[in-house]
């Protein structure tokens, strides 16, 4: 798969609707889970791109950026 190095080297893959490049802010351990929260430090979106989106149960893409 395609992908561009972001600002922390990080891949990021070529195409997405969104990159987002956070910084670990905290992590929690549940279970056989680790939760990692980020900070976001970078974020950036393709124009005219329509997310997918997820609400009652039903997936939509109608909606642009």
């Amino acid at each position: 798969m395609a992908f561009t190095e972001g600002v922390c080297g990080a891949p990021l893959l070529d195409g997405a609707v969104a990159t987002f490049e956070c910084f670990n802010r905290s992590r929690y351990h549940e279970g056989d889970h680790v939760i990692f929260v980020g900070e976001v430090e970078r974020c950036q979106h393709r124009l005219g791109a329509a997310p997918l989106l997820f609400h009652g149960g039903n997936f939509y893409t109608e909606h642009p950026l």
